[in-house]
């Protein structure tokens, strides 16, 4: 079976994927017009992926990247932080 989150994530064109990053940016935390530029004008991403957020506390854009594709999700503030806790952490 798939994970949940390929499962749960929904390829877009790269139009589609824009408006998104549009959408939901914010220039405070780096999502510019420039990083756009750079990043997805510039480079040739062939596949373009999206998450819509969980819950209204999933409010943090994030964007996994590899050689062809651009996968933008969102995480809440808690997910974040516990993002690179080893297991066991308490």
């Amino acid at each position: 079976m798939a994970p949940l989150i390929e499962i749960m994530k929904k390829e877009l064109s790269k139009r589609q994927f824009k408006k998104m990053y549009m959408k939901y940016r914010t220039d405070g935390d780096g999502w510019t017009d420039d990083y756009w530029d750079h990043f997805f004008e510039k480079r040739n991403v062939k596949r373009f992926f999206f998450t819509a957020p969980e819950t209204p506390a999933h409010d943090r854009m994030f964007i996994s990247q590899d050689a062809i594709s651009a996968h933008l999700f969102f995480m809440s503030s808690d997910s974040e932080e516990r993002l690179f806790d080893h297991p066991g952490k308490k």
